[in-house]
């Protein structure tokens, strides 16, 4: 697991598919054979895959793009398939607070892979 922490307000109302978006690491990740992979702290960035509403129903999908580890980009996504991502809805007939899915700056959003990444 790869736990985010935002960079910057995301909200669905007026986010971009395609669109990055900055966070930061919050604690150390260990590959498989137990070293440190991505030290805590490491920028991050996402990608907005998917961003809107249908009927009353608004729908923000994050997935993990690339990281910064000690000054090197690494690109985690093939451009299609990213490594993990996250999906978030909400429902607008629930009343004003729910009319798009917000994620504040500085929240936290943990990435689970679907599968190992190596990086190169």
């Amino acid at each position: 697991m790869i736990s985010v922490e935002t960079g910057n307000v995301i909200d669905s109302m007026n986010a971009s598919s395609g669109q990055f978006v900055p966070g930061l690491v919050e604690t150390d990740v260990h590959g498989v054979d137990g070293k440190l992979a991505i030290p805590a702290q490491s920028s991050v960035v996402m990608i907005i895959r998917n961003s809107g509403r249908t009927g009353s129903i608004s729908e923000l999908v994050l997935g993990l793009y690339a990281v910064n580890i000690q000054g090197t980009q690494y690109t985690l996504s093939n451009g299609q398939k990213d490594p993990a991502t996250l999906s978030f809805s909400e429902n607008a007939a629930l009343g004003p607070a729910h009319a798009s899915v917000h994620l504040q700056r500085q929240a936290r959003l943990d990435f689970r892979l679907e599968s190992p990444v190596q990086l190169r």
